[in-house]
C-alpha cells in the first residue's frame, strides 16, 4: 500500500521534533505502520520508532488510544522501549513499559537487553522494575546476561559509565563482578580512570559468593531422596545457576584460548615481517 500524504506529514512533523504539529497530523492518519529508512546505514524503522527516539510521550498516548500497534521492532530488532532508553527519554520508557511490560523482555539484534541499556544510562527505577518482571517469569539469570558484540553484562555497562549507585544496585540484585568479556575484561577494568572507589567496590565483590549461590552449591550435592523434599522452584533456580556457571567457565576458557592464539599469531607475523625483532626484544628484556 503506497504511503499517503497524511502519513508523510505526520512523519515529517515527528522528525522535526514538533510534538504539537505531530499530534495534529496524527489525527488524519488512518494507518501508522509504514516503513522508512533512516540513519547512516538506512535502518528500517516506522513512525512509532521515531516517536520513541524523540521522546514524544503525548504522541505515544494518542497512538495507544487509537489502537495502533506499539510492538513492532526496527531494523535492529529494537522496540520503542529500547529506543527511548537509548535516547535517554526515561519518561517515555516508563510510559511504554506501563502500556506493555513485556517490552523489557526483548533484546535487540546484538542481544542488548533493556537491563544493559538501563545500566549504561543509569536508569535505576527502570532497571528495578525490569528485574522484577524477569523474575516473575522465572528468569533469574537475566541480570548477568551477556551481549553478542563483546559478551558484556549490565554490570560491565554500568562500570564503564562510572555509575557507582547503579553498580551498587546491580550487585545487590545478584550481578556478578567476576564475569569476563571477550577481551577477558572484568567490569572493574572498565571503570573511568581515577574512580578508585568504584574499582574498590567491584574488586571487593569479585570473590564473593551470594547466599543463593551457596544454597545452589549445597543443593547440587543432595541425593535424589533429599532433593525430593525440596520445593520444585528452588531446584529449578539451582539448575539455572549451575548452567550459568558452566557457561561462564566455558566462555572464559574459550576467550583465554583465543587470546593465546592471537598472541602466537602476532609473534609469528613479527618474526616473518621483521626478522630479528623478537630476538632483539628478548635480549633487551634479559639485559634489563
Amino acid at each position: 500500500m503506497p504511503i499517503t500524504q497524511e502519513q508523510i506529514r505526520f512523519y515529517n512533523a515527528v522528525k522535526s521534533g514538533d510534538e504539537t504539529a505531530s499530534l495534529a497530523a496524527l489525527e488524519k492518519v488512518k494507518a501508522l505502520n509504514f516503513l522508512n529508512k533512516g540513519g547512516i546505514y538506512g535502518t528500517l524503522h516506522e513512525p512509532i520508532h521515531l516517536v520513541a527516539k524523540k521522546g514524544m510521550v503525548k504522541v505515544l498516548h494518542k497512538i495507544h488510544e487509537r489502537g495502533f500497534d506499539l510492538g513492532t521492532a526496527d531494523g535492529h530488532c529494537r522496540n520503542i522501549l529500547l529506543i527511548a532508553q537509548e535516547a535517554g527519554h526515561t519518561d517515555f520508557a516508563e510510559a511504554a513499559f506501563a502500556m506493555n511490560p513485556h517490552f523489557c523482555l526483548k533484546a535487540d539484534v546484538n542481544h542488548v537487553t533493556a537491563l544493559h541499556i538501563a545500566a549504561a544510562k543509569n536508569q535505576q527505577s527502570l532497571l528495578t522494575k525490569f528485574l522484577e518482571l524477569f523474575r516473575e517469569h522465572g528468569d533469574y539469570t537475566a541480570i548477568n546476561r551477556v551481549d553478542k558484540l563483546r559478551s558484556r553484562t549490565p554490570l560491565h555497562y554500568a562500570a564503564k559509565g562510572g555509575h557507582t549507585e547503579m553498580v551498587a544496585l546491580l550487585l545487590s540484585k545478584g550481578a556478578k563482578a567476576k564475569v569476563f568479556d571477550l577481551d577477558n575484561t572484568l567490569p572493574r577494568h572498565l571503570c573511568p580512570i581515577g574512580n578508585e572507589a568504584l574499582e574498590s567496590l567491584l574488586k571487593a565483590q569479585e570473590n564473593d559468593i551470594s547466599l543463593f549461590e551457596r544454597c545452589a552449591l549445597v543443593l547440587a550435592d543432595l541425593t535424589p531422596e533429599q532433593s525430593a523434599v525440596i520445593p520444585a522452584d528452588l531446584i529449578q533456580q539451582q539448575q539455572a545457576f549451575v548452567a550459568y556457571h558452566k557457561t561462564q567457565q566455558a566462555e572464559y576458557e574459550k576467550n583465554k584460548s583465543r587470546l593465546q592464539q592471537d598472541h602466537e599469531q602476532l609473534i609469528d607475523h613479527l618474526q616473518k615481517e621483521f626478522p630479528g625483532f623478537v630476538e632483539s626484544i628478548d635480549s633487551r628484556l634479559k639485559i634489563t
